[in-house]
């Protein structure tokens, strides 16, 4: 099993072509310890389970909670980051399974018996998480097709039976338009600015201290960090603040006002602002709403317009005993 015990994220959201992906007709790898924070993107398929961990994931233009069951599928050039909470350093388990569908050949893809699953793999490139007992299963199965030597028949017997599995999944689309569409012109700074504001978010954090950060002028870092995400810097480092504030709230008893001021608040009545202009409801509102929520059933919370997308915040109870527990 690869242990991660320590990430270098690099100065920008880089394409990552993965090599044995392209030489097979898939890739599996089993993994423990940490998310590392590493903004990237590829032109294969990814298929993510979490077996154990939690934390922020994002994807595409999205940025929400994730806990342990998450199964996500993102298409070609979705780019990427699972991020661990700072209470899970270092704890995390997951599966991943990469493949490039063109590896298989034309012929095999103009069979009719796959047409669900092509539709499947279009949708994917808007981000999707499968939800229900189903996503158990599944993720059971790629740890189980982890297991078994690898690029052997078995294993890929396993993997076309995931896919037909994942065809009979429940699932709810996580960007609104193509995630792809995200990368055609990558900027070396962007990388640095999320990572910045990752590590960051819970102290003061002025967007005048971030476009030094990236040796830019605050008047341009304004307008090429809109332009690059769809939103102005304050309501970014906002929207991460209140994800971060959503999933404690949603599984824990902490004090509302402790909270938020470990999240990055330093003012009451900004946070209750903020949070209600985010989640269209109070703290005290979210966090009752929210005690009855299993974690197979999301809710999700649409942010405002951006220039070029919505950024939806979910949050799912982690009280609740999921049906994969073993």
């Amino acid at each position: 099993m690869k242990t991660i015990t320590a990430t270098i994220p690099g100065d920008r959201p880089i394409c990552v072509p993965l090599v044995e992906a392209q030489n097979h007709a898939f890739m599996i790898t089993p993994c423990r310890g940490t998310f590392p924070f590493f903004w990237h993107y590829h032109p294969e398929l990814e298929l993510v389970w979490v077996r154990r961990g939690s934390g922020l994931r994002y994807t595409g233009l999205v940025v929400e909670p994730f806990q342990s069951g998450d199964l996500v599928l993102l298409g070609r050039g979705v780019p990427h980051v699972w991020g661990s909470a700072p209470d899970q350093q270092g704890d995390a388990e997951w599966t991943v399974i990469q493949f490039d569908p063109d590896r298989w050949g034309e012929m095999f893809w103009q069979m009719p018996e796959l047409r669900e699953l092509r539709k499947l793999l279009r949708t994917a490139e808007q981000g999707v998480q499968f939800v229900g007992r189903q996503a158990g299963q599944i993720g059971r199965r790629m740890e189980k097709a982890a297991a078994l030597r690898p690029y052997s028949f078995e294993a890929l017997a396993l993997f076309i039976e995931i896919c037909g599995r994942l065809l009979e999944a429940p699932f709810r689309l996580l960007n609104s338009r193509p995630g792809s569409s995200l990368t055609a012109r990558p900027d070396p700074r962007l990388q640095q600015v999320l990572t910045l504001v990752d590590k960051r978010s819970g102290e003061p954090l002025s967007q005048a201290a971030v476009a030094a950060h990236v040796k830019m002028n605050p008047a341009v870092f304004c307008r090429w960090f809109k332009k690059q995400t769809g939103r102005n810097f304050q309501l970014y480092l906002n929207q991460v603040r209140v994800a971060r504030v959503c999933a404690r709230l949603a599984d824990g008893d902490e004090s509302i006002t402790a909270v938020a001021m470990e999240c990055g608040f330093n003012n009451l009545s900004h946070f209750n602002r903020r949070f209600l202009e985010i989640t269209g409801l109070t703290p005290r509102a979210f966090r009752a709403e929210t005690r009855g929520i299993c974690a197979l059933r999301p809710r999700s919370f649409i942010v405002r317009h951006g220039l070029y997308d919505t950024l939806r915040v979910a949050v799912s109870s982690g009280r609740a005993k999921p049906p994969f527990s073993q």
